[in-house]
């Protein structure tokens, strides 16, 4: 079961736009990172992006350094979340950990599901589910708009 989300403040036109990009580039939820980090910089909310520097290692590039270029905010289940953005990583990945202990989301695996349930929308009614396999699960591009 997914539900349909919108991108809150954003124009009919940032919305179709993101509604593209997503469709392009594939988002995962990683229970072994520590941070979310996104590769594509276009799939940054707009207004939102500002550069940065630092750097991140990447668990799924076999403990690799990757450089951090910028921040800002991306969608996900109908709620702004915050995410570095790192042009080398090889995937778009958002952290379990962030989401759940930072943005108050919790997150249970039964069988080869995800259910992922935002504490704090009203009566905890955003509720997602879908399959994935191992630590890293592929977000449906619906959640991310």
């Amino acid at each position: 079961m997914t539900k349909s989300y919108s991108a809150e403040g954003l124009s009919s036109e940032e919305h179709e736009e993101l509604v593209h990009i997503h469709a392009k580039y594939r988002v995962y939820i990683d229970s072994a990172a520590s941070q979310s980090v996104f590769k594509h910089e276009e799939m940054f909310l707009p207004g939102t992006y500002e550069a940065c520097r630092g750097t991140v290692t990447a668990s799924t590039e076999g403990a690799r350094v990757a450089r951090i270029v910028g921040k800002g905010k991306v969608m996900f289940m109908g709620r702004r979340v915050g995410v570095f953005h790192a042009p080398d990583m090889a995937y778009n990945i958002i952290s379990e950990g962030a989401l759940c202990a930072v943005y108050s989301f919790r997150i249970v695996k039964e069988g080869e599901y995800v259910i992922v349930t935002d504490l704090v929308s009203p009566q905890h009614r955003n509720v997602a589910s879908w399959k994935g396999t191992g630590n890293m699960y592929p977000v449906p591009e619906a959640l991310l708009l």
